[in-house]
Parts: structure tokens; C-alpha cells; sequence
């Protein structure tokens, strides 16, 4: 997997500040398509069947997982002054987390040829 050096312009802002101006959320709904995510838990041979409460409940907690994560790559990119995260932030951050520790595989550290 190769890491791309595109960085993620985030706004002047951290994620939980910025969360006065994002839009109000319905009860119910999530910004992650309730169809993607089945399709992808679909994928899973052992799974066959799965209802609409825990598709939902699986979306709901990878907003929550993926806002944890950007918001720590977040502060890293903060203590260097950048406005921008990095993916050596997003690697930095899964290293030097215990809860992270099973992404290491998935963003390991980038390293030079």
C-alpha cells in the first residue's frame, strides 16, 4: 500500500470546535451511506443477513472512530504549525497509541528508499 503525500486540508479550526458550524444532523441519518456500509459488512462470507439498526450503529461508529483519528492527526499537525494533515501525522498518531495499535499494518510509518 503506498502512502499518498496529498495532504487533507482541514479549516482554521479543530474538529470538535468546528462542530458549531457543521450542519444539523437529523436523528437517524449519517454522513456515511447506509448502503456502502452494508455492502461493504456484506463482504464479510460469515455475515448473511444484517438489519437496518446495526448498519446504522456500525456507520455511527466509524464517524466517531474516524473523528477521533483526525482529530489526533489533527493536534499533531497543530505543534508544527499546519493548518494541513500530513499522513505522516495520521502514522505518528497510530504509533504512538495503544488504541490504535491494530492499524499499524493498515498506516505504518513512512520510510525512505
Amino acid at each position: 500500500m503506498s502512502s499518498s503525500n496529498t495532504p487533507i486540508d482541514l479549516s482554521q479550526e479543530t474538529p470538535k470546535s468546528s462542530s458549531k458550524h457543521a450542519p444539523e444532523r437529523t436523528p437517524g441519518t449519517t454522513m456515511l451511506p447506509l448502503a456502502r456500509i452494508k455492502r461493504v459488512i456484506k463482504e464479510d462470507k460469515d455475515v448473511s443477513l444484517i438489519n437496518a439498526e446495526a448498519t446504522f450503529c456500525i456507520a455511527y461508529a466509524t464517524e466517531l472512530f474516524m473523528e477521533y483519528l483526525v482529530t489526533e492527526a489533527f493536534s499533531k499537525a497543530k505543534k508544527e504549525k499546519r493548518k494541513t494533515v500530513y499522513y505522516k501525522d495520521l502514522a505518528s498518531t497510530v504509533k504512538e497509541s495503544d488504541q490504535l495499535e491494530f492499524l499499524e499494518d493498515v498506516i505504518p510509518p513512512t520510510m525512505t528508499l
